[in-house]
């Protein structure tokens, strides 16, 4: 099994296989109005993500070129928030990992938009390497 190509229902499968349940209806996934946009997902126990939304379907969401923030600092000490990284973007002291073609995360708890200069401060960072 590749993992850039699974199904929702095959993520479902491996969430179920943890214990995660889905808690939200499947017509959730059709009728959000955030796919397509580039968002920034945190997860209960998988981080922070920076993804094309692909999908949301309960705590599952599908990102698509997808960068794991592993250590972020909002722009300008303008906030301290993810809220804040998604309106004003990264300082030059955050971590950011490789861009990853599909990011599964399965344990999805916020979803947020991000205005254009958030999205230029992630897009254009480069890969941190210690």
């Amino acid at each position: 099994m590749n993992i850039n190509e699974l199904t929702i229902g095959q993520a479902r499968e491996i969430a179920a296989m943890f214990g995660i349940a889905q808690t939200a209806p499947a017509s959730h996934a059709k009728s959000c109005p955030l796919i397509g946009q580039k968002v920034i997902v945190r997860a209960y126990r998988a981080g922070v993500h920076y993804g094309t939304l692909v999908s949301l379907d309960g705590e599952c969401a599908v990102l698509s070129n997808a960068r794991r923030l592993w250590f972020w600092q909002v722009d300008g000490k303008k906030g301290v928030s993810l809220s804040d990284v998604a309106e004003h973007g990264l300082s030059d002291q955050s971590k950011i990992c490789a861009v990853v073609s599909t990011q599964i995360v399965i344990d999805a708890c916020e979803v947020m938009t991000t205005t254009a200069t958030a999205q230029a401060s992630i897009e254009e960072k480069n890969d941190y390497r210690p």
